[in-house]
């Protein structure tokens, strides 16, 4: 997955930490929701965990 923390860190140097963490953590979550394979991956964990 593409890093996009370091371009805004690069350029904001008064942005906070926890806000630059916040925007990493969307963007990889909506890249892992547009990936078909992961997302088939993630539902067959699912399901072993619920025949736990």
């Amino acid at each position: 997955m593409r890093i996009i923390l370091q371009r805004f860190a690069i350029g904001g140097k008064n942005v906070p930490a926890d806000s630059l963490m916040r925007l990493q953590l969307k963007y990889n979550l909506q890249l892992a929701s547009n990936d078909q394979t992961f997302m088939e991956r993630l539902n067959k964990i699912r399901q072993y965990a619920a025949l736990l």
